[in-house]
C-alpha cells in the first residue's frame, strides 16, 4: 500500500500547535531538501496568518471541505441573527442575510487559504477543492476569477490524478 511518508516528509498543525515558529522553520527545511515535505494545516491556525507559501513551499493545495465557521459561537449567532432582521432575503439564492454572511465567512477563509500558495505571476501551484460543495455554481461563484475561470470538475480520483499529474508535468517543461 502507497504510503505519503515514503515519499515526502509529513509536517502537521494543529489548533493547539503552539509553536507555530518550530513547525513553520522544520516545513521549509524540509520542503527544500530533495524530498520534499508535507504541510497539514489548519485553516485558521497559526500559520495560516502572515505567511507566504510561494515557490517551491507551496506547489499544491488541497483544501478538504469547506471550513464554514462554528455556527453555534454566540457572536455568529447574533451577527447573523441581526442581518436577518435588518435585510432582506437574496430574491436569486432564497438565502437569508445571515446565511450569506456564513457562506462567504466560509468562502473567504478558502480563498485566503488558496492564495497564499500562488504569490507572483510566475508562481504555480495545483488546487484540489476536495469536497462535492465546491461544485455547486453558488460555491464557484464566490471563487476569484483567476481560478473559476480554469476549475475541472473530477468525479473520480483517478481523473483527478492525472490531472494533477499532467499539470506539473506541463510546468516542469515550461520552466526548463
Amino acid at each position: 500500500m502507497f504510503s505519503l511518508q515514503n515519499v515526502k516528509r509529513l509536517i502537521c498543525e494543529t489548533k493547539t500547535t503552539n509553536d507555530s515558529t518550530n513547525v513553520w522553520g522544520d516545513f521549509t527545511k524540509h520542503a527544500r531538501s530533495d524530498r520534499g515535505a508535507v504541510l497539514f494545516a489548519v485553516v485558521g491556525g497559526k500559520l495560516s496568518e502572515g505567511l507566504n507559501f510561494s515557490d517551491e513551499l507551496g506547489r499544491c493545495v488541497i483544501m478538504v471541505g469547506l471550513p464554514y465557521p462554528n455556527r453555534n459561537s454566540v457572536e455568529l449567532v447574533e451577527k447573523m441573527k441581526y442581518l436577518d432582521e435588518h435585510s432582506e432575503r437574496d430574491e436569486r439564492s432564497g438565502q437569508t442575510p445571515g446565511q450569506l454572511f456564513y457562506e462567504a465567512a466560509c468562502m473567504k477563509a478558502v480563498n485566503q487559504s488558496i492564495g497564499r500558495a500562488i504569490r507572483h505571476r510566475k508562481d504555480y501551484a495545483a488546487i484540489v477543492l476536495l469536497d462535492e460543495r465546491f461544485a455547486r455554481p453558488r460555491i464557484q461563484s464566490q471563487l476569484p476569477a483567476w481560478i473559476s475561470s480554469r476549475l475541472v470538475v473530477h468525479e473520480k480520483l483517478p481523473s483527478t490524478l492525472v490531472a494533477i499529474r499532467d499539470f506539473f508535468k506541463n510546468h516542469k517543461n515550461a520552466t526548463l
